[in-house]
């Protein structure tokens, strides 16, 4: 994955996961395609925690506009998923440092490509400031 676009990502999971949640932002019938890409974020974080929730981020959304390379993205839908458990940074594929993850927390949120096939990156965080749902 080219820098630029990790960067992206990064900023794309750090607007998300600072967004403040309003009721009805929060994804629940909607999020469903976000079931293939379960598997590659149970990969991400190696089978460890336990599932909190999914979102999901809609190409052209208000925060996809403001990234740096957001172009990069495509029309792609991205799936944030969240997991609770004992995570370190230094053990989640695709650790993403940006001013909210943390080197150990109990919450990773992994970036998944909608259709499943691409992981974008992992974040480690003290706590979900975002309303997640199950699917």
């Amino acid at each position: 994955m080219s820098r630029l676009l990790r960067v992206a990502v990064a900023v794309l999971l750090s607007t998300a996961v600072t967004a403040c949640g309003v009721r009805g932002a929060d994804l629940g019938t909607t999020s469903s395609p976000c079931f293939k890409a379960l598997p590659a974020a149970y990969d991400a974080v190696h089978d460890g925690g336990k599932l909190v929730g999914v979102r999901i981020e809609r190409p052209g959304s208000r925060s996809l506009r403001r990234l740096p390379g957001h172009e990069q993205l495509g029309r792609t839908k991205i799936c944030l998923v969240a997991f609770r458990g004992d995570f370190d940074r230094s053990t989640v594929a695709h650790p993403l440092a940006t001013p909210l993850s943390v080197p150990t927390g109990p919450y990773a949120v992994v970036a998944v490509t909608e259709d499943g096939k691409r992981l974008l990156g992992t974040l480690v965080l003290r706590r979900l400031p975002l309303v997640f749902r199950h699917l």
